[in-house]
């Protein structure tokens, strides 16, 4: 009796009772934190979250503008949690419904984390008919569609690109002693497997739109305009510190520096440098000529364009005959992003060969892109001195 009084006041401070059935609880697990560890409960259940890491997690947004007004525009960050649902009691436990939410990271108040405020998360739900008995041990597992916090209406957008630390789990259960019964009318012991199909996980790609803000930084600085390119570089490097930590190195490589203005006593010949672009990045380039082959590779060796079954002069057409038509004797181009370990295909193009210089205009696709027959083409430029 001691025991059930005590389990009983530990109920009324946590969890709501219902009267349809008497071991009937609503268990609310308030604050439980995304890091896998999990929150517990006498009743016999464990719940815990993970944050999961998505591709191309973010997405651009659109502020509202006055008409005439320079656009402007934000970015929010997709997120997912992989629940595991799992009885850690010595008696069967009855689940009848849940319900999952992530706690803002900040509100419109701006309350950081605070439990008032949240988000609600898409998971499998427990058809109405049926409610299931975890045996002891046994567990259920599944993934939240992939949100974000725009709900929250935080006043720094910036808050929309940070990860939820903190969920809140609404669980209606009961433990069972003996043979499992309804404690709830009109429910009876069924079978439901949550569907457990992971998001897609990012890869060594860049995310499709820090690219394209890399892509305008090495344009403005190819047009010497560095202030508006420092701008965009400082908001690229925050983005990427809170979204993808794990690849400021590698922003780092496809930022173009800022062009350094030649002096009249040291004037650069564009003949006398040997250069390479890909993707709208302008790099120096160290290149050399062996007969039918010839290779050009970046200051920063992070790109290698390589040139195979050229002729001794003249202007030369490029395609992709040396895989599409196995002809092993026809010209092939080459580039390979050493960064990310990527091989590219020249497609189409042409190169031009002199005595002194080789010069190439190719559009070039991924390796993969290629063999799928659909896909992004990439233009590369080169210059390519011969001794």
């Amino acid at each position: 009796m001691i025991r059930y009084l005590a389990f009983t006041c530990c109920c009324l401070l946590t969890l709501t009772c219902l009267a349809q059935g008497e071991n009937l609880v609503k268990l609310r697990y308030w604050n439980g934190t995304t890091d896998g560890k999990g929150i517990s409960h006498p009743v016999g259940l464990k719940v815990s979250a993970t944050i999961v890491p998505l591709a191309n997690s973010l997405e651009k947004m659109n502020e509202a503008m006055l008409s005439g007004d320079v656009p402007k525009f934000y970015f929010k960050k997709k997120f997912a949690l992989f629940f595991v649902v799992q009885n850690v009691s010595s008696k069967d436990v009855a689940v009848y419904d849940w319900a999952f939410k992530a706690v803002c990271p900040v509100d419109n108040m701006g309350r950081k984390f605070d439990a008032s405020s949240l988000v609600s998360l898409v998971t499998p739900y427990i058809p109405e008919n049926i409610y299931l008995v975890l045996k002891p041990g046994e567990k259920k597992q599944f993934y939240s569609s992939e949100t974000d916090f725009t709900w929250c209406l935080p006043k720094d957008n910036d808050d929309l690109l940070l990860d939820p630390k903190y969920f809140q789990a609404l669980i209606t259960c009961a433990s069972i002693a003996g043979s499992a019964t309804s404690a709830k009318p009109g429910q009876k012991p069924g079978g439901f497997q949550p569907p457990s199909t992971p998001p897609q996980k990012p890869g060594n790609d860049v995310d499709p739109q820090i690219g394209g803000m890399i892509r305008e930084h090495n344009s403005l600085i190819q047009k010497n305009e560095n202030e508006k390119a420092e701008l965009i570089k400082a908001r690229i490097l925050k983005i990427t510190n809170l979204v993808y930590p794990a690849q400021v190195k590698l922003i780092e490589t496809k930022l173009l520096k800022p062009q350094v203005a030649t002096t009249a006593e040291e004037p650069l010949s564009a003949t006398e440098q040997e250069t390479l672009t890909f993707d709208g990045r302008i790099m120096d380039a160290v290149g050399e000529c062996i007969e039918s082959t010839a290779s050009l590779v970046s200051n920063d060796e992070s790109t290698l364009l390589m040139i195979s079954n050229l002729g001794g002069s003249g202007n030369f057409s490029v395609n992709d005959d040396f895989y599409a038509k196995e002809c092993k004797d026809c010209l092939l181009v080459n580039l390979q992003d050493l960064t990310d370990s990527k091989i590219y295909i020249a497609v189409s193009g042409s190169i031009n060969r002199t005595a002194d210089q080789i010069t190439i205009d190719v559009i070039v696709k991924e390796m993969s892109v290629y063999i799928e027959g659909v896909g992004p083409g990439f233009r590369v430029t080169g210059k390519i001195l011969c001794e």
